[in-house]
């Protein structure tokens, strides 16, 4: 693989070290100081997400405000430090010694085979454009967010939705603190830890619906697992989100501090003879936790703030009933100003933008239902299975497993689900485009998991019913990694197609700010390597947030003819003709197949500077 090399691995390794050390450290303390019993790999996830959750609270100024990338390192080279004391805190790195227990081998397996498949496989994907581009930004500026990374035009201002998100203002830092290149930190370095940061927090949810059973929380993990493998007949499934893009912060929310929050509500549950005992640490402190998850999310990616939101909210009125104990609901207090504060400072950037907010409110007719069939595609058996789970559940299930799988579901129906309530909440809180996230909260793969479990154990050798749940799961699904879902073998560890490595140090040889003019996909992933390069246009959508909602709608729309034109469509040539005279093109890329758009330049003096089996650089000559 091109780019993995001794110094390299060796970077790699002192990374998952020392980051492996501080987050275990970190998470060892927490735990013992809000009572909760851990396995040492259960504590990566709870430090990890504690980290998250303090770095936002003292840096979101830091991206709100523009201001300076060392100021920020470090502030988070102190976090990161007064983690690892935290776990001296009472000898908290220490645990009780716990008999080897066999199924872990299950678990190590099972994380190494997707560590192999994530590190053989990848799926581009265009939200990389800004995402891993800002990662990019960030390690060569002296200042966060001081402008758009995914366009590179310096007078462009940013996308409000995201100026109070730290994640990839703090993987930046990281980059530099251990010498990474943003993109190859993103795309491959990261993958492997955050898959181990994430088996860690579904250990923990499996071993605390499971009443503190080792073995039935890893089997948990282990089907779990499945399902995310099988995931491919959707994109907007978790698995996607688990394999092709677990750098994104919507896809850390959704696999790591999603199933630690579950997890910390349920842990308020006892038996029922213990329940009215004295109050526990965990209970006592409960909103401690919760605004951890909150603030952790809001690190991430701005659309947690609702799918957290709604889980936390409607989990815990669940909890509360559950234990005759309402006064807990108060425990959402400090979460629910968090999510106020940080909506009120997305909607104030937002609104100076006309036509931004109103064109995201936008729903037609059976909008719910049809975005609930488009989350599906094709895997709508998974949701009939987890209608009999429910019933088998209600059944034979715990009371975790009732609350979790069964009555907080049934609230987030009447909140967000249904046709009628889910429109308005479309339209007024998570907005149209957005909407869809909410059905990540259907607990569909973890309510089948936790059912086979059940049933395995009543067979007389339980590893056989483990083998005959992993077909139930994987028969209804689709292989995650198949060319059909657009997964192709990685040739570098950037992820990034060969042409962008060779085309874009080719044109900054010749010019150390060039601007380019690509076709979509070279478009999307030129900066995320590049970040002199200034582009014509990245994604559609940014083309809309930074010009059309500015009051520069006919740039916007010159900028998408463009796009059209390095897709291969020309509807107008006169048009593009003028179009890629008036803008300040230094290159243009196009695919070969396109041939009117290759034989368009060629004929207005471009000549072919650089050329791949797929793609041709063009240079103009004076």
């Amino acid at each position: 693989m091109s780019g993995l090399n001794v110094l390299l691995i060796g970077k790699m390794l002192l990374f998952y070290l020392a980051m492996t050390g501080s987050v275990y450290m970190t998470g060892s303390g927490i735990s013992k100081l809000i009572g909760i019993p851990t396995a040492k790999i259960e504590r990566l996830s709870i430090g990890f997400i504690f980290q998250l959750a303090m770095i936002q609270l003292f840096g979101w100024v830091f991206m709100a405000f523009r201001w300076s990338v060392t100021a920020f390192s470090v502030q988070v080279l102190l976090i990161l430090a007064a983690g690892v004391l935290l776990g001296f805190y009472k000898q908290a790195y220490k645990s009780e010694k716990q008999p080897f227990d066999r199924t872990y081998l299950l678990v190590g397996g099972m994380l190494f085979l997707q560590i192999v498949l994530t590190f053989l496989m990848y799926r581009s994907d265009a939200d990389d454009s800004f995402y891993v581009s800002n990662v990019t930004l960030f390690q060569n500026s002296q200042l966060l967010n001081s402008y758009d990374a995914s366009f590179g035009i310096t007078s462009l201002g940013t996308v409000p939705m995201y100026d109070f998100e730290t994640w990839e203002a703090l993987a930046a830092v990281l980059g530099n603190f251990f010498q990474i290149e943003g993109v190859t930190l993103m795309h491959f370095v990261l993958v492997p830890w955050l898959l181990l940061i994430s088996a860690s927090a579904y250990l923990l949810l499996g071993r605390t619906l499971f009443n503190g059973e080792r073995t039935k929380g890893n089997y948990f993990y282990l089907l779990v697992s499945v399902f995310h493998l099988m995931g491919g007949n959707a994109v907007f499934s978790q698995g996607s989100f688990l394999f092709s893009r677990i750098w994104q912060g919507k896809s850390i929310y959704l696999h790591v501090v999603l199933p630690i929050m579950m997890a910390i509500l349920l842990g308020c549950i006892t038996d029922k003879k213990n329940d009215e005992a004295k109050e526990s640490p965990l209970e006592r402190y409960l909103f401690g936790p919760l605004l951890v998850c909150i603030l952790a999310g809001a690190a991430l990616n701005p659309t947690s703030l609702y799918v957290l939101g709604f889980q936390l909210a409607a989990m815990l009125l669940v909890v509360a009933i559950y234990k005759k104990k309402m006064k807990l609901f108060l425990h959402a207090l400090p979460a629910i100003l968090t999510v106020a504060l940080f909506t009120l400072l997305i909607y104030f950037r937002a609104s100076q933008f006309s036509g931004q907010i109103e064109a995201a409110s936008g729903t037609g007719d059976n909008f719910v239902f049809t975005v609930f069939k488009n989350f599906f595609g094709s895997g709508m058996l998974y949701f009939i299975l987890y209608i009999l789970a429910v019933l088998i559940i209600l059944v034979l299930g715990n009371a975790r497993a009732k609350i979790s799988f069964v009555f907080t579901p049934l609230v987030l129906l009447v909140g967000i689900w249904n046709p009628i309530t889910g429109k308005i909440v479309a339209e007024t809180l998570t907005k149209a485009p957005s909407y869809w996230r909410v059905f990540w909260l259907i607990p569909v793969g973890f309510a089948i998991s936790y059912v086979l479990i059940l049933l395995s154990s009543r067979f007389k050798y339980s590893a056989i019913g483990i083998l005959l749940s992993c077909i139930v799961i994987a028969v209804p699904g689709t292989w995650m990694f198949s060319e059909e879902n657009n997964f192709v073998r990685a040739v570098n560890v950037e992820r990034l197609p060969e042409e962008v490595m060779t085309f874009g140090s080719k044109v900054l040889e010749e010019n150390q700010q060039p601007v380019v003019l690509a076709s979509e996909e070279l478009s999307t992933t030129l900066r995320q390597k590049y970040s002199q390069i200034e582009l014509i246009y990245s994604r559609y959508q940014y083309l809309l947030d930074l010009f059309a909602y500015r009051g520069k709608v006919e740039e916007a729309t010159e900028r998408a003819e463009l796009m059209d034109f390095t897709n291969g469509r020309i509807d107008d040539e006169e048009r593009i003709i003028e179009l890629i005279g008036k803008y300040p093109i230094d290159y243009i890329i196009l695919k070969k197949e396109y041939t009117n758009s290759n034989q368009l330049v060629e004929r207005l003096g471009w000549i072919v500077l650089d050329e791949s089996d797929e793609y041709r650089m063009y240079k103009f000559i004076k």
